[in-house]
């Protein structure tokens, strides 16, 4: 109960409370089949291309 007093009471924790409460409500209208169960099988090799693909971006 002391959290909700101090919450209650506090303007930069009710915010970010607020602000949880937003990001839960929009995960909530997410398709389930757009979440990712578990590493692709070819994550480690998208990986790999992406960091060289940047290292090269950064060395131009």
């Amino acid at each position: 109960m002391a959290t909700l007093h101090h919450i209650a009471g506090c303007p930069d924790c009710a915010r970010l409370l607020e602000g949880v409460a937003s990001a839960l409500e929009m995960l909530g209208e997410v398709p389930p089949e757009f979440f990712i169960h578990g590493p692709p099988e070819d994550g480690e090799l998208l990986l790999h291309r992406v960091l060289r693909e940047v290292r090269l971006a950064r060395d131009e």
